[in-house]
């Protein structure tokens, strides 16, 4: 038989709404209504169903024909999954939306790295920039040239790695320009000085400035300097190539010029502005990931000595 778990929370009117509402549909359409406690941090009501793949369904404003929705979804997902030959029906998963159960276990390396995709960011920065700048040095240590070659044809893609704007390492160019190491450098910097002002790790340092979201128009204005730099550039507006050497802080691209403050000081603007409008986005969608989790590690309805199985009746307010 098929159980319908809510999950409810004392003192909650909507809780028993959404009770007194589905326990004569559950007398009726033959399922198993199942009461248990919603964990802290979780929405109530909300409903499950013991279902392969199913989702947990906010009962908040929950109407019948919503219901009779879920239901059939939950009906025909146990259908496949009895009928031989077919297998376990995988659950439609939303595009965006945070990993339900099923999600996760047929797709547990994904689902890693969404749960750790701080931590994967931070990694993943850190590779990409330390590859940059390590793989000039590969040919000064007598490894051959083969991996800086194969590095530098990668970071093509993203940079235009022009020498006369790049570092020098061991005599050869880094991977990365000044301006595309600023901008990488700044979003991993600016990325962990988000997490820990966001944790309060950081003491009595005030980090509102950072962790508080901005909308997309602002972050468009925080990288405006870094377009109209790049532009001026590209429109033939700035000095050229044949000033790269001039001793001129003004018109040399040598670093500490004033092309190179201006190629790393609008990048790092622009990173500000990046990690200010995505990492309060993502936390927010962890959030909602979390709790979903914690929702799930609720025992089951037939193991949960506290869950109680009824067909009709008022929700327990104790």
């Amino acid at each position: 038989m098929l159980k319908v778990t809510i999950y409810t929370r004392q003192d909650c009117k909507e809780c028993v709404r959404v009770w007194d509402m589905l326990s004569p549909i559950a007398a009726r359409d033959n399922f198993e209504l199942v009461q248990a406690s919603s964990p802290e941090g979780a929405p109530a009501p909300c409903v499950r169903f013991s279902a392969p793949g199913s989702p947990f369904y906010p009962a908040e404003d929950l109407t019948e024909a919503q219901f009779q929705g879920y239901l059939k979804a939950a009906q025909h997902s146990l259908t496949i999954d009895a009928t031989p030959g077919t297998g376990r029906a995988k659950a439609k998963r939303r595009a965006g939306s945070a990993p339900d159960a099923d999600f996760e276990r047929s797709h547990p390396v994904r689902s890693f790295f969404w749960r750790h995709r701080v931590g994967a960011i931070v990694s993943g920065l850190s590779v990409f920039l330390g590859a940059a700048w390590v793989a000039p040095l590969t040919t000064t240590w007598g490894w051959g040239d083969g991996f800086y070659n194969a590095v530098h044809r990668v970071y093509q893609l993203v940079c235009d790695q022009i020498p006369e704007r790049s570092a020098q390492v061991g005599g050869l160019p880094v991977c990365l320009c000044w301006r595309c190491t600023a901008i990488y450098a700044g979003a991993l910097f600016f990325g962990i000085l988000y997490t820990l002002g966001r944790d309060g790790k950081l003491g009595n340092l005030n980090m509102n400035w950072l962790t508080r979201p901005v909308s997309l128009a602002i972050m468009l204005l925080f990288g405006l300097p870094l377009i109209l730099d790049g532009m001026s550039h590209a429109f033939g507006l700035r000095t050229g190539i044949e000033y790269a050497q001039s001793s001129d802080f003004w018109l040399s691209w040598a670093p500490f010029s004033a092309d190179w403050w201006l190629r790393v000081g609008t990048s790092l603007l622009a990173t500000i502005g990046a990690v200010k409008f995505l990492c309060p986005r993502l936390d927010k969608m962890g959030g909602v990931y979390e709790r979903l989790r914690a929702a799930r590690t609720i025992r089951r309805p037939e193991t949960d000595a506290t869950a109680q199985s009824v067909s009709q009746g008022r929700l327990p307010s104790g």
